[in-house]
């Protein structure tokens, strides 16, 4: 109780600005899942377009891979969860508009002739038509979010832990003709052998939020940490910034 509260005045200390005034150069990654599309963690599309107006204009918005790596400003990438239908209709035009880069994650079991998932938490999935022209746009980088999109830690064996990682990836490349090589835990749910498997079949892997972590060179790039976008703006503002980082982590 204590520690929520002492978070919360750190938010309302954040609307200041004197997080402004503070050192801020440790990276950023940024989740997402519905944008003006009504569903899970959903954001207004005027939202997400202040918040990509304060994004360029404060911060270097990079690919994901360059979180890692050191910049003249601080910087910031985008991930999306899910591949929804609001990121075609929404979130691309946007991105378009302001030359930002992406990573949007697919679930393999919603492509090929029979998928298993179509829908997700109230929200369409794109189809893999949809999918091929996402794909194709040079702002877009797709990644694998496993086949089924189910708690990994759940399942009983291996073979069935490397079905949905694996197989979820080869799906995408498959029927996209994508290379996929970025992986986003599903519930933000991990142990140590899936991040094992997990290491063995991508480059990169992002996992869930966790503002207080700082991204360097020295973060494990199959463990990348991300703050969660569907906030409002002087909220993200706040948890971004290096400020929040370290008064959080001394609270």
């Amino acid at each position: 109780m204590i520690r929520r509260i002492a978070r919360r005045g750190l938010r309302e200390l954040g609307r200041t600005g004197i997080y402004q005034r503070l050192p801020d150069r440790h990276n950023d990654v940024l989740v997402y899942h519905s944008v003006g599309g009504g569903g899970y963690d959903d954001i207004p599309q005027t939202q997400f377009r202040r918040q990509l107006e304060w994004l360029t204009d404060a911060y270097e918005v990079v690919d994901l891979p360059a979180v890692r790596e050191p910049g003249e400003r601080k910087r910031v990438a985008l991930t999306f969860d899910d591949a929804l239908e609001s990121f075609d209709e929404t979130v691309l035009p946007l991105l378009r508009e302001y030359s930002v880069p992406a990573t949007v994650f697919v679930i393999g079991g919603s492509l090929g002739d029979d998928p298993t998932v179509t829908e997700l938490r109230g929200e369409p999935l794109m189809t893999a038509e949809r999918l091929r022209a996402v794909a194709d746009d040079p702002l877009v980088t797709v990644g694998s979010h496993t086949t089924n999109h189910v708690p990994l830690t759940e399942l009983d064996d291996e073979s069935a832990l490397r079905a949905e990682i694996t197989g979820g990836a080869e799906r995408i490349e498959a029927e996209l003709g994508v290379s996929v090589d970025r992986f986003s835990y599903p519930f933000y749910d991990w142990s140590p052998a899936v991040h094992d498997v997990v290491r063995e079949e991508h480059e990169y892997a992002v996992r869930g939020q966790g503002s207080e972590a700082l991204i360097t060179a020295e973060t494990d790039p199959h463990l990348i940490p991300r703050i969660n976008g569907a906030a409002p703006l002087s909220t993200l503002k706040f948890t971004v910034s290096d400020s929040n980082k370290h008064l959080t982590r001394r609270s």
